[in-house]
């Protein structure tokens, strides 16, 4: 664990989150991990050293190198922040067997503009064959849409892969809050033990 020390703890009841203020064992780095009870997902903010929280006015105050912070209520200008998902390896074939990956999809709600890519990845490690982009503006969707994207990959067969989804929102913006990603694979027959040619 990178922050095994909890230097403060806050419940902030308007928006069902449970906060944790974390540093590492120096007291150099550090961050706040957050829950949300609504969508069941842990957070980590990397803002740096926290000494300690308040709940102020359903929002997040924080004590850093002696200055009072405090959450702001709607992202600012130029406060895009790009994220990722990486699931892990996807081994669902057997230990010899193989398959197909015949679509991938993605369902979230729509916050403001950003760039959604999906790619493939084959150790689990890189992920440098794209299998789908888009670019979403406001021309496409409302705030509060719900979003959901469909690809299906030019290269099917595998025995293993794993799956990276990039959000990237324009300056300013919300982006795609990420709700939740599927895929529909197809088993191929697999390799099968058979008994001996010859009978001694």
């Amino acid at each position: 664990m990178a922050f095994p020390i909890v230097t403060a703890a806050l419940y902030v009841s308007s928006k069902q989150e449970v906060a944790f203020s974390v540093t590492s064992t120096d007291g150099l780095t550090g961050g706040i991990l957050r829950y949300r009870e609504e969508r069941q997902a842990w957070f980590f903010d990397d803002v740096g050293v926290v000494t300690s929280m308040a709940d102020y006015q359903g929002r997040i105050a924080i004590v850093q190198a002696g200055v009072v912070l405090i959450q702001d209520t709607a992202p600012g200008v130029g406060t895009a922040v790009p994220y990722y998902v990486k699931t892990g390896m996807f081994q669902g074939f057997q230990a010899l067997g193989y398959g197909a990956l015949q679509q991938v999809g993605v369902l979230g709600t729509y916050r403001g503009p950003f760039t959604l890519e999906i790619k493939k990845s084959v150790n689990g490690t890189a992920f440098p064959e794209s299998i789908g982009i888009w670019v979403v503006t406001g021309a496409d969707f409302a705030v509060g849409d719900r979003v959901v994207k469909l690809v299906t990959p030019a290269v099917m067969q595998h025995d293993q892969f794993a799956l990276e989804y990039l959000v990237t929102p324009t300056s300013g913006s919300e982006g795609l809050w990420l709700h939740a990603a599927a895929i529909e694979t197809d088993k191929q027959p697999g390799f099968a033990r058979l008994g001996a040619a010859h009978n001694l």
